[in-house]
């Protein structure tokens, strides 16, 4: 389940933007992007098995990963877009950990090991609270792009 989490977090990393943005990938492109992010994240996270670094260094390493994809999987997407993209992504993930995800782990007294050894728990973090910011984006984004159509056909 754990490298699940991660492919469901590429996911929304990639749909999240795109639908507040408005622009409606193909599934071959959510489908890449998905696969080569989520082993991205993966892999990244090895890096402490062999580095002594301080958690949250694979984030660096995943800023570039994600610009070059977004680059590279949508052809129209300037680098600037790109990279607008990505940092507003990576901003809003960490607004994510420091307001939402940290302070619920230790207002219920939760550890890693509780985390990872409670099934229930392991989704709740993993799948919900530390998607929380891009599951709040895309639904923005789906209303915003609602109300525009709106407005778009009365005018």
């Amino acid at each position: 389940m754990r490298y699940l989490t991660h492919f469901v977090h590429a996911f929304l990393m990639f749909v999240a933007p795109l639908k507040f943005l408005n622009y409606k990938p193909t599934i071959k492109q959510r489908s890449l992007f998905t696969l080569i992010y989520g082993l991205a994240i993966i892999f990244s996270r090895r890096i402490y098995d062999f580095l002594p670094l301080t958690f949250g260094a694979h984030t660096i390493l995943l800023v570039p990963i994600s610009i070059v994809l977004f680059k590279k999987i949508l052809k129209d997407f300037s680098w600037s877009k790109s990279i607008y993209t990505a940092l507003i992504l990576f901003i809003a993930l960490l607004i994510n950990d420091a307001l939402i995800l940290l302070p619920s782990m230790k207002l219920f007294d939760l550890t890693v090991l509780k985390i990872e050894t409670n099934s229930f728990l392991a989704f709740l973090i993993t799948m919900l609270l530390s998607n929380f910011t891009l599951i709040l984006v895309y639904i923005v984004g789906y209303l915003k792009n609602k109300k525009d159509k709106q407005i778009s056909l009365n005018s």
